[in-house]
């Protein structure tokens, strides 16, 4: 059970507040499991200093040493990753064997993870080139509809409103989507999510890092996201965003349509499918052309998946930078 001070931080920092980052830290340095845990994710996201995945490393463990349950698990998941240590994914798939036998998820997720065979469908998924210039295409049939599933229901309980930082540093509705979303952090990142991930990355040509965490996204009737673009104009060439990734998760709705309107193209897939396009120009500058929208949704519920995928490892590690052909 998290103690009274720790939720009372948790709130706060839920909350925007940035103020309570040291009294988390401080509870972590006490021994509090939860707050070691929560310290490690201040770490990754650069919220208690500069990013230091080694510390978050070595912060999970602590806390999985503790005995709680969702430390365990994220420490097999960077472990599997290799964030903050050496990648083994055989180290990492033992230590959720054994897991398993006191956590029901880790089970599951285990029985799972045999079922999965997105990359085996990599080299002869069809391919529907929508536009060679600016690229867009749809990779079809990528995903099956269990694969599609299983991330539904993992990212099901952790859906809220879309938000964003606002002038003070509080949290405020996004004006330009009104849908609701998660982000599956590299603590939450299990196996099948990371196969999902890697999947991701050969079918696009690129390399596992480069990708943000995998974005959730449900949109009831009504609810869209607004013309936008993705590219990250304002952050070094190195970092903004070459390619965005989007997986239909269920194709149970009608409208929803992304829709590019400088370009008059507008796509609609399948559940499985995966719509890929390049957000750049040649000379890493925002392409005005890929400016694009999620049209309303007019009935029933539509669940995306999206990858963001920058031009270099997204927590700076050191690696190529070169968007390859798939």
């Amino acid at each position: 059970m998290p103690s009274a001070q720790y939720l009372a931080l948790s709130r706060r920092l839920e909350a925007r507040d940035q103020s309570a980052v040291p009294g988390m830290l401080s509870l972590a340095k006490a021994g509090d499991a939860d707050a070691l845990l929560k310290a490690a994710e201040l770490h990754m996201r650069g919220m208690a200093g500069p990013v230091d995945l080694r510390a978050a490393f070595k912060l999970t463990g602590q806390a999985a040493a503790k005995g709680l349950v969702e430390a365990k698990r994220a420490k097999a998941y960077l472990t599997a990753a290799g964030i903050g240590t050496k990648a083994d994914p055989a180290k990492a798939r033992a230590m959720l064997e054994a897991l398993a036998a006191e956590d029901r998820f880790t089970a599951v997720q285990l029985a799972f993870l045999g079922h999965v065979r997105c990359g085996e469908r990599v080299k002869a998924a069809p391919r529907r080139l929508v536009s060679a210039d600016p690229h867009i295409e749809v990779v079809q049939g990528l995903f099956s509809a269990e694969e599609c599933r299983y991330v539904q229901l993992t990212a099901n309980p952790w859906m809220e409103p879309a938000m964003i930082y606002a002038a003070d540093g509080s949290g405020m509705r996004d004006p330009h989507r009104d849908s609701d979303n998660m982000a599956v952090t590299p603590l939450a990142e299990d196996l099948v999510i990371q196969a999902v991930n890697r999947c991701i990355a050969e079918a696009t040509g690129t390399q596992h890092g480069w990708g943000e965490p995998l974005h959730v996204l449900r949109y009831r009737p009504g609810q869209q996201y607004r013309p936008h673009h993705d590219a990250h104009a304002l952050v070094p060439p190195e970092k903004r965003r070459i390619a965005t990734a989007l997986i239909y998760l269920n194709d149970a709705y009608e409208g929803g349509e992304t829709h590019f309107p400088e370009i008059g193209v507008t796509v609609r897939g399948a559940i499985g499918d995966m719509l890929v396009f390049h957000n750049l120009t040649a000379d890493k500058l925002p392409d005005p052309r890929m400016t694009h929208a999620g049209l309303p949704v007019t009935n029933g519920e539509k669940w995306l998946a999206t990858r963001w995928i920058r031009g270099s490892d997204y927590f700076g590690r050191r690696g190529s930078s070169r968007l390859a052909s798939p």
